[in-house]
């Protein structure tokens, strides 16, 4: 062969570079996937290559995505050691502007963000007229950030250094708790649910606010009592007994505070106010509706 060295990538494919200095990739059974070229650089991720900084190319040889004139491509590093699965795209003028492609060529992030960077577990962090915010992979906006300097997402918190405290604290990865649908609509809580004991727990007063439910608490005996149509619903901090309409109900979980909100059982609650609830384990999404209807799932 003419080519002047070889380079391994994995068992599957080899980065070729001819005498010439032209590169190209192989598979191992010879053919070409991306032809010897005058590129200025061939990098990979997952099955798909970055090529010249100004496509990218898959593993059937097939071009996916091609940058615009003024548009080039990088590989992004989440850190040092870690490869994110997007491509960075840097668009050229006054400010440089950055973007996110995917490996299948799809645009996910415009380059209109003057920084954009992959903290890892799902959570793109992006600055857009001088304020940042937090996306998922998807493009999905989740909330914006008080703060910069955010570290890689590990074990579902990051650090982030906050603009009003002047301080470096921590933050969960929103995507990491369950998500809960009333209704069709969802439910923004101001403290995460969580999943403890195979239960989720969630705020009592957002959940049952949305259901139309009246909610009361008494301090003196940490009880929480919700009143809808001619349902009663009482609960007391750290006790495994529920009463509805008086009648005791045993659950799994006991009530509990955290971060100043009352966290209940998710499912015990929403049935004893004759809703159903369904869960979506793939997608982490808990479904209540306030009519009978055959449950598809347990939540757990």
């Amino acid at each position: 062969t003419d080519e002047h060295g070889f380079a391994p990538i994995d068992a599957d494919f080899i980065r070729l570079e001819a005498a010439d200095g032209r590169l190209g990739v192989a598979d191992r059974t010879g053919n070409y996937i991306v032809p010897l070229g005058n590129y200025s650089q061939i990098e990979r991720v997952g099955n798909q290559f970055v090529v010249g900084r100004k496509k990218i190319v898959n593993a059937d040889g097939k071009t996916v995505f091609q940058a615009d004139e003024n548009e080039y491509l990088d590989v992004h590093y989440i850190d040092i050691y870690q490869k994110s699965n997007l491509y960075r795209i840097s668009k050229s003028s006054d400010n440089c502007l950055y973007g996110f492609v995917n490996a299948y060529g799809k645009v996910v992030f415009e380059p209109v963000y003057s920084s954009l960077y992959d903290i890892g577990e799902g959570l793109i962090v992006a600055q857009k007229d001088n304020k940042n915010y937090l996306y998922s992979y998807y493009g999905e906006e989740l909330c914006q950030l008080n703060g910069n300097n955010v570290g890689e997402c590990v074990g579902g918190l990051f650090t982030i250094f906050d603009f009003t405290s002047e301080k470096y604290g921590y933050m969960l990865n929103p995507l990491s708790h369950p998500k809960v649908y009333i209704n069709g609509e969802k439910c923004e809580f101001d403290v995460y649910p969580k999943i403890e004991n195979d239960r989720t727990l969630v705020p009592l007063r957002g959940v049952f606010e949305a259901l139309n439910a009246t909610v009361s608490w008494d301090d003196i005996t940490k009880t929480v009592t919700a009143v809808k149509d001619s349902v009663t619903v009482t609960l007391q901090i750290g006790s495994n007994i529920l009463y509805k309409n008086g009648e005791a109900v045993e659950i799994d979980v006991p009530a509990k505070i955290e971060n100043s909100r009352t966290l209940v059982p998710l499912r015990a609650v929403s049935e004893a106010l004759d809703c159903s609830v369904g869960w979506d384990g793939k997608n982490r999404v808990v479904n209540i509706e306030e009519i009978n209807s055959e449950k598809q799932n347990e939540v757990p």
